[in-house]
């Protein structure tokens, strides 16, 4: 179509996902490395600030996998829309109505994920249960 130049193609949308997925495998075993010095080394395993921070990062390895694969998957069917009909106007319609079915879990993992972690930290930094500085309230691991 008119358009076809400027759109990037379909595998590389696919090889992305891949990439995101195994990017999630290599984040869970960073956070079980995480969660096992936080636990045996600070002693935070019964802390319910520990508790929300752990619920977190872990949702959040879910949560990077679901919004990189749904993310990717919005060009292709942009992409598909302009193959079927040619029109821009359709086409991005098409991928705004794949957008909207992917919103609600979209806004619910950056609570899980975003908020809740930040509550986490900021809370167990501020309660001097990390041996880090108070300005590292900052650096919230996400």
């Amino acid at each position: 179509m008119g358009i076809s130049w400027n759109v990037a193609p379909d595998w590389r949308y696919a090889v992305s996902s891949i990439l995101g997925f195994l990017c999630a495998a290599m984040f869970a075993y960073a956070a079980t490395e995480l969660m096992r010095v936080m636990e045996n080394e600070y002693n935070l395993k019964d802390s319910k600030l520990y508790k929300l921070f752990k619920v977190a990062n872990w949702g959040g390895i879910l949560y990077f996998a679901f919004i990189h694969i749904g993310i990717c998957i919005l060009p292709v069917v942009f992409n598909a829309g302009m193959d079927a009909t040619g029109d821009i106007e359709a086409a991005a319609s098409m991928t705004i109505r794949v957008l909207k079915s992917e919103l609600i879990p979209l806004l619910a993992g950056f609570v899980v994920c975003d908020l809740f972690v930040t509550i986490g930290w900021i809370g167990m930094v501020i309660k001097g249960m990390l041996p880090v500085k108070k300005w590292m309230i900052i650096c919230q691991c996400h």
